[in-house]
Order: structure tokens, then sequence, then C-alpha cells
């Protein structure tokens, strides 16, 4: 297949293109070339397999984990690479399922990264639907292109550039990292560009958020350094269960507010 782009930049060099599909030859210049013959070609639509866990799994709170599943209908012919993405399952847990290009075995086993942020242990039954795996290419019909690099003088914008409101990978949070760089500034981590402050009043609130840097959970994706006289009510116990609220009759309600 050969895109309008391509012939375009062939012509502007010199070189005339004309194909034969008679003969199956392909004319570039002074050179002549077989083209493959596309009906010989089957390509296979490749949608994407659901990722089980293999056994009951405990993610562990803020942590990440590498666990081992199966991915369900993988033919034993198939690619011998798949990517592993997030199926974007609606769940009452917080985790993160990295994006990575894995080679399963032949029953499909591999093992994906899951980060768990949360403050809380999650529990994973087996046979948990947790991904989407999807082959990106079978080796009889790759076709590896040729890579260039532009000049410095061409824009060059291709066409699978993401947008950043498409960019979700982007708004994904951050992995812990530990030990926390030296020269962390959490008034950098928050956009003031849309507030009605003016600059002066930015600089004040930046400097107000520095002073309570340990307010906030740092980079090491821990929240509780904070040692001075405003409290929060956060409760940091590790898995610590819902607050219950009693409900009290209404008639009760006086007595409720004397007591």
């Amino acid at each position: 297949m050969l895109g309008s782009d391509f012939i375009r930049q062939l012509n502007r060099s010199g070189l005339p293109l004309s194909l034969d599909l008679h003969n199956h030859v392909i004319a570039i210049g002074e050179e002549h070339h077989n083209l493959v013959q596309v009906h010989n070609i089957t390509v296979q639509t490749e949608t994407p397999l659901h990722v089980l866990i293999d056994g009951d799994t405990v993610l562990p709170r803020r942590t990440t984990a590498v666990i081992r599943t199966k991915i369900r209908g993988l033919p034993p012919h198939a690619a011998m690479y798949v990517l592993i993405e997030d199926n974007q399952r609606v769940t009452d847990d917080l985790y993160v399922v990295g994006r990575a290009l894995v080679s399963p075995s032949t029953d499909g086993t591999c093992y994906i990264n899951i980060m768990n942020p949360s403050n809380t242990n999650i529990y994973i039954k087996d046979k948990t639907k947790i991904a989407k795996a999807t082959p990106v290419a079978y080796p009889e019909i790759q076709v590896l292109p040729v890579h260039q690099q532009p000049p410095d003088h061409i824009v060059y914008n291709p066409a699978n550039a993401v947008p950043p409101e498409a960019d979700w990978e982007a708004r994904l949070p951050h992995f812990p990292v530990y030990p926390p760089p030296k020269n962390f500034d959490i008034a950098a981590e928050i956009d003031l560009s849309a507030s009605a402050l003016n600059e002066e009043q930015k600089q004040q609130l930046r400097i107000i958020l520095r002073y309570h840097t340990d307010a906030f959970v740092g980079p090491d994706g821990h929240l509780g350094h904070y040692k001075g006289d405003i409290r929060h009510r956060i409760d940091l116990i590790d898995n610590a269960p819902d607050i219950r609220y009693i409900a009290y009759p209404w008639k009760n309600a006086k007595k409720s507010r004397n007591r």
C-alpha cells in the first residue's frame, strides 16, 4: 500500500511511479519491483482479549506488584507479543494496570504490573477480568517501515500524535518516588493559570503552600508528615473501617441535642 504523501515525495525527487497490475510490477524511476499479491494474504482482525487473574490475589497498599494472569482465547499460533492495557473496569477499588508489551506463554500465561496507590489492601478474586490484551503483529504478515529523521527546517507533525485532551495516560497518578527529591516544590504541582487571583495573591498562596508542604501527599505517596497546629480529620489507620452514622428518631431529636 502506497500513500499519496509517499508518491508525492517520489515525484518531487524526480522519480516517476507507475503500476502494472496485470504483470504485478511497480516501476519507480528506472527500477522495477514485483508487487505483493494482496489476495494471497489474509489479515486477521485484531480484537482485544480478556486478561484474567490467575488465582486469588491481594494487592498490598501503596505498592506495585507483578501479578500472574492468563489471556483468554489466545490461539497457540498467535503473535509473539501482545499489548497489555487497562480495561477501565468500573470498580470501587483504586488500582492502575501498567501498559506493557509482553510475550505470553503458549497457554496464554503472562505477568502484568499493577499499582495500588490507596491506603487499603485490595482483594481480587480468581478469574477477574483485570485488563485487555491485543496482539500487536503476526510475523508472517508484518512489514517493517523505514523511519527517516526529517530535516531540521521541516516541521514534522505526525498523524498519530495524541492531543493533550485525549492523553489519558498523562492524567494517571505518578508512582511513588523514594527517597523524595530534595528540590521538590509543592507549588509547582498546582496550576494557577485559570485562577482569579492576581500575581501578588498567587505568590502569597505559593508561599503558604510551601510553608505547609507536609500537609499534602508527597512524592513518596505518604500522607501524615504534617505536625503543625492545623489538624485534619483523615483516618491514617491501616485498613480502617468506614465511619458509621447513628440515626436518631425525630421524636428524640431534642433529647439528643440536650445530651
